[in-house]
């Protein structure tokens, strides 16, 4: 949990742990990276007068960061065990031959690299894909977003004059 000092708003991060930021803050917080995803995880400055599309976009922003950081922790999660057992695995089959090893050489693990990137072939094209249109999504969020916020900025100042 990260406790800054200041004027307090509790949120929720993405792995569902508080994280309390002062609210006199004007920009996005970002923490250290998460140990299996190593993804960081970002808390989005709202500002005061936030209109519709600027919410939307953030709430798409949150919502990708989301699916990109579940993705990568069961991704490296998959990983690491896989990764674990072919090293344990093939210690225990060197040592039946006699060959006392601590450890695999890079030729060897390069096998597992390998076997692990072409069984999970289709499962990283479907993730760069869907990342694809995740983003041309905030793209068009990010669009709507900013003439929202030009529009009621011009507006201000008519009304002023």
């Amino acid at each position: 949990m990260l406790i800054l000092q200041g004027e307090r708003n509790v949120c929720k991060d993405n792995e569902e742990e508080n994280i309390i930021y002062p609210k006199a803050t004007r920009s996005d917080w970002i923490g250290p990276p998460n140990p299996v995803s190593n993804i960081r995880p970002v808390v989005y400055f709202i500002r005061e007068n936030e209109t519709a599309a600027e919410k939307s976009f953030r709430e798409k922003r949150v919502a990708t960061l989301a699916w990109n950081q579940h993705f990568w922790r069961d991704h490296n999660y998959s990983f690491q065990q896989q990764r674990e057992e072919f090293i344990r695995e093939r210690l225990i089959h060197l040592r039946a031959q006699g060959k006392e090893r601590q450890a695999l050489t890079s030729e060897e693990m390069s096998e597992f690299y390998k076997k692990f990137l072409d069984e999970n072939h289709e499962k990283h094209m479907m993730y760069n894909w869907s990342w694809y249109c995740k983003n041309v999504g905030l793209i068009w969020a990010a669009l709507k977003a900013l003439v929202a916020k030009s529009v009621g900025k011009s507006s201000i100042k008519m009304k002023k004059l």
